[in-house]
């Protein structure tokens, strides 16, 4: 008899290693209790909760993106412009009727008369405000 040739009566059995996850479950062994316990529950998803609380936006995709037109009035024009004057978006500008930050303008205004010939080159203007400047000698133009 050799030390190679021994063998132990009973096998030594290691203890199973017990809530350490692995092939065990989803509770690795340790179960469940209360409400996961019992069948056929339902428990709110707290995402799914915070979802629904917010407000929906309907049809907010299909909105335009609206550009505001700073509208000038033909009364400011003739008070703040000599006669003869040549009036484009630079010369509005200048003489700081156009404010800076603003890229789109339209003239416009009622009265029946003004005193000042105005030339008016590429400015949008309303059918009104170019009659009245074309009755006192003025010049609307739009070139391309």
């Amino acid at each position: 008899m050799q030390i190679h040739n021994l063998s132990p009566k009973n096998r030594i059995k290691k203890s199973a290693r017990v809530g350490r996850g692995g092939k065990r479950g989803t509770y690795s062994g340790k179960g469940g209790k209360g409400q996961t316990a019992h069948g056929g529950r339902k428990i709110p998803s707290e995402l799914k909760e915070q979802i629904l609380r917010l407000p929906k936006l309907r049809g907010s995709t299909n909105q335009t993106q609206h550009v505001d037109v700073f509208e000038i009035q033909l009364k400011t024009l003739v008070q703040k412009c000599p006669d003869n004057f040549k009036v484009n978006f630079e010369s509005l500008r200048k003489i700081k009727i156009l404010p800076k930050r603003i890229s789109k303008f339209k003239i416009i205004g009622k009265m029946s008369s003004i005193d000042k010939k105005l030339f008016l080159n590429n400015c949008p203007i309303t059918n009104g405000a170019k009659a009245v400047i074309e009755k006192a000698g003025g010049k609307v133009e739009f070139t391309k």
